[in-house]
């Protein structure tokens, strides 16, 4: 009995493995961008994005993310939500720091600048500005060459 229930351990071990694609122990270890998303929202009191984290089972990519954060933070840049949106972005920043792509850090440090010029607050837009060129300069450039927030179009 024993060695049939060690054999479905280590069998259900072994899926997981191949259809998560990394190992659920030890070094190595990432939580999914998901959950991080989903931790961040909910310590910083963003409850309706934590539940559509806590309720979805695909994968979320924090490109993305940053993306939809700043639209919605740009539709109300007075409002408090706004604020919480930017935290997140700027927790996240730290938190997942060293699992966190290049060029999406810099499409994160884009995403708060915009929020930032979206309130006004130029002089600390220009230096995540300046923070997202330095980690994605070609995508940058391409989205100022676009983007309203930053008066063109």
């Amino acid at each position: 009995m024993m060695i049939i229930a060690v054999s479905g351990g280590i069998a259900s071990m072994v899926a997981f493995v191949i259809m998560r694609g990394r190992v659920p122990w030890g070094a190595g270890f990432e939580l999914d961008q998901r959950h991080k998303l989903l931790f961040l929202c909910s310590i910083r009191g963003l409850d309706l994005e934590a539940q559509r984290y806590r309720d979805t089972t695909s994968d979320v990519t924090y490109w993305f993310e940053s993306d939809w954060f700043s639209k919605l933070a740009i539709s109300d840049p007075g409002g408090e939500d706004a604020n919480k949106r930017k935290q997140v972005l700027q927790d996240l920043l730290e938190y997942g720091s060293s699992a966190i792509a290049k060029n999406s850090r810099g499409v994160i440090h884009y995403n708060i600048a915009r929020i930032l010029e979206a309130q006004g607050q130029k002089e600390e837009a220009n230096k995540h500005l300046k923070l997202a060129q330095d980690f994605a300069e070609d995508e940058v450039k391409r989205r100022l060459r676009v983007d309203p927030v930053f008066g063109k179009k």
